[in-house]
């Protein structure tokens, strides 16, 4: 499916009261990498990762989403590099429906291109110094940051 043939909500004028932040997550089949907006919807930063094996996966993404007053979740919507969908952009979109299932009223959901992230999160790991157990452990939210970065400079330059 080519990009003009599908339709994604990138979101960019979704309301965020004050204080709120936006969440991000980039889904896999494994683990979910979880980054937070501060207040100011100026910085991302990465938080965690939630495994999704261990079941119980869109519970704590709910239970985050309330604890940290998100009003907008952005999700990495994983494309080919000639703009099409592939298989992963159907899981991911399957996950997130039913998360939107268990979210509290007045969150959104919307998606982001995270071409490329998971490449750029790894360079960042690797430059960082980091050992390389510790780079794999946290290259998901790592990504997920760099997909809520993209997503909040292009809101702010709209």
């Amino acid at each position: 499916m080519r990009q003009e043939e599908h339709s994604y909500s990138k979101g960019l004028d979704l309301a965020i009261a004050p204080g709120h932040r936006v969440m991000a997550l980039d889904v896999g089949d494994a683990r979910i990498g979880v980054a937070f907006s501060d207040p100011t919807l100026l910085l991302a930063t990465p938080s965690e990762i939630v495994e999704r094996k261990a079941g119980g996966a869109i519970e704590k993404i709910a239970a985050l989403v309330a604890a940290e007053f998100v009003d907008v979740v952005v999700a990495g919507l994983p494309m080919n590099m000639d703009g099409s969908l592939g298989k992963q952009a159907g899981r991911v979109r399957r996950f997130m429906a039913e998360l939107e299932g268990v979210l509290p009223d007045g969150v959104a959901v919307c998606y982001w291109d995270e071409r490329r992230s998971t490449v750029e999160a790894h360079a960042i790991r690797l430059n960082s110094g980091v050992g390389r157990q510790k780079r794999r452990e946290h290259v998901d939210s790592v990504s997920a940051a760099i997909i809520l970065q993209a997503w909040l400079d292009a809101r702010r330059n709209r």
